[in-house]
């Protein structure tokens, strides 16, 4: 329901296996992106409990694998 946020190709996230980490990659959006209220215009580190902003809406970023656990070694 947000008129801000690209219906196709917005932004991606992106895993990196190897290194257990998470980054936010701006994708085909003319609408602005946000971690913490910073603008990203390249592809970007998460960590856990960061904001992303993307149209009008707020997403709390909360990784399903961290130094604790990754589904590659279970």
């Amino acid at each position: 329901g947000d008129s801000g946020i690209s219906r196709e190709n917005h932004a991606r996230l992106a895993y990196d296996g190897k290194h257990n980490n998470f980054h936010l990659i701006p994708a085909e959006s003319v609408n602005g992106i946000y971690i913490n209220d910073e603008p990203v215009y390249v592809p970007t580190r998460l960590e856990k409990g960061d904001v992303i902003e993307l149209g009008e809406s707020k997403f709390k970023f909360v990784p399903f694998c961290d130094d604790a656990f990754c589904w590659q070694n279970n």
